[in-house]
């Protein structure tokens, strides 16, 4: 009888302590932290990072706080583990965002990373392309419509006017004034172009509205 409470007590702690059989690992990614390579704006960008360990496939990739810059996003890699930080980068700037990762048995992981967008080089500074300084004429209470010209620069521009004004009637619109005059005389005003890496021109402009 002793024998064989002996034999009983030792099974039980054998069992006790032997390690439960195919337990998962934790769930890691590949790129566990801190910052992804350099981006540069306007050209195209692409980091996968997979997740590694944890339970049943496939995982869920969702941004848990941060934005990423304008123009990138989260995507999968058409794998069951894997995704992409990939598009084109729209703005400089470093931008800081964490992913959570979510495997179907429960497991998570979020991690924390950082991406820094750099202008680039551009063939030339950006400039106003419009010849001379006063734009086509316009007759009061017709339709009217120019068009502001740029070079250089990183495309797409941003147009607005920072001084003066365009005659009552007209607005800007992308690269076009428009709209109908609704009162004679000249008026002078200042654009301005903003190019997609923050570089700017600026130059004088009138319209005559008989």
């Amino acid at each position: 009888m002793r024998t064989f409470l002996s034999l009983l007590i030792a099974t039980a702690t054998l069992l006790v302590g032997a390690p439960s059989a195919g337990a998962a690992d934790p769930l890691t990614l590949t790129i566990p932290n801190g910052p992804l390579p350099a981006a540069t704006i306007g050209s195209v960008y692409g980091v996968g990072i997979t997740a590694l360990g944890g339970g049943t496939r496939p995982v869920t990739w969702s941004v848990n706080s941060g934005s990423l810059p304008p123009g990138l996003s989260v995507i999968k890699d058409g794998g069951a583990s894997s995704t992409m930080v990939t598009g084109t980068p729209t703005a400089t700037g470093t931008y800081s965002f964490s992913l959570r990762v979510r495997d179907k048995s429960g497991n998570e992981v979020v991690a924390s990373y950082s991406i820094s967008v750099s202008g680039g080089a551009s063939a030339a500074p950006v400039s106003i392309a419009n010849a001379g300084s006063v734009l086509v004429r316009g007759a009061t209470g017709k339709s009217y419509s120019a068009s502001l010209l740029a070079t250089g620069g990183l495309q797409p521009y941003t147009w607005s006017v920072v001084s003066g004004a365009l005659p009552p009637g007209l607005s800007v619109s992308g690269n076009q004034i428009s709209g109908k005059p609704a009162a004679a005389g000249t008026w002078t005003f200042t654009v301005r172009v903003a190019d997609a890496s923050g570089q700017t021109a600026a130059k004088l402009l009138s319209i005559v509205v008989f």
